[in-house]
C-alpha cells in the first residue's frame, strides 16, 4: 500500500546511515507506527525487536527513552531473554551505544555483563556462533561481533578477542 510502517527498520537505518535523505513526512509515517507498535512491548518481548527499533529511532536522532512514553533503552537493558543469542547481545550494545544510554546499576544487564556474555559465544577458532547450545563459527556473527565489542577493546579479553575474531575472518 505505499506506507512505511514498523518493519521496515534496516531499510530507515541503512538510508540514514548512508546519509540518504528520507522526507520528513515519511519519516514521520514511520515513527508513528513504531510509536503504535511499541505501546504494548515488555523486557519479555524479544529483544532483536526492540534493538532494531532503537536502532532505527537513534538514526532519526530521535530518543529511544521516551517513544511516547516507552523507554526502549530499559526494555533492551532489562531484557529477560538477552543472553538467548549473540545477536540478540550485539544488537543491545549497538543500540544502546548508538543512543549513548547511561545504564543504570539496578538494570538487569550492564555493558560489562552484555560484553561479558557475549564472550561466551566466541568459538575455539576465534569465530563467534549464534547459539551457545550449537555454537558454529559463523562469519556473519563474527562481523557483527567485532562491530558491536570495537568500542571497548581497551579491556584486554575484548580486545584479544576482537583479534582473534579478525584473525579468523582473514583465513576464511
Amino acid at each position: 500500500n505505499g506506507s512505511v510502517a514498523y518493519g521496515l527498520e534496516w531499510h530507515v537505518i541503512s538510508l540514514l546511515r548512508a546519509g540518504k535523505t528520507i522526507n520528513d513526512e515519511i519519516l514521520l509515517e514511520y515513527y508513528n507506527s513504531l510509536v503504535e507498535t511499541v505501546k504494548g512491548w515488555t523486557v519479555e518481548t524479544t529483544p532483536t525487536n526492540i534493538e532494531r527499533c532503537a536502532l532505527a529511532i537513534s538514526a532519526m536522532d530521535k530518543d529511544i527513552t521516551d517513544v511516547d512514553g516507552v523507554n526502549l533503552a530499559e526494555l533492551i537493558y532489562n531484557n529477560t531473554a538477552l543472553e538467548t543469542g549473540s545477536n540478540k547481545l550485539v544488537f543491545a550494545l549497538l543500540a544502546l551505544d548508538a543512543a549513548g544510554v547511561e545504564i543504570p546499576e539496578n538494570a538487569l544487564w550492564s555493558r560489562n555483563a552484555i560484553i561479558t556474555e557475549l564472550l561466551k559465544y566466541q568459538t575455539s577458532d576465534g569465530a563467534f556462533g549464534l547459539a551457545l547450545d550449537n555454537l558454529v563459527s559463523d562469519v556473519d556473527m563474527t562481523a557483527m561481533c567485532i562491530q558491536s565489542l570495537a568500542p571497548y577493546t581497551g579491556f584486554e579479553n575484548v580486545n584479544d578477542a576482537v583479534n582473534d575474531a579478525v584473525e579468523y575472518l582473514k583465513r576464511t
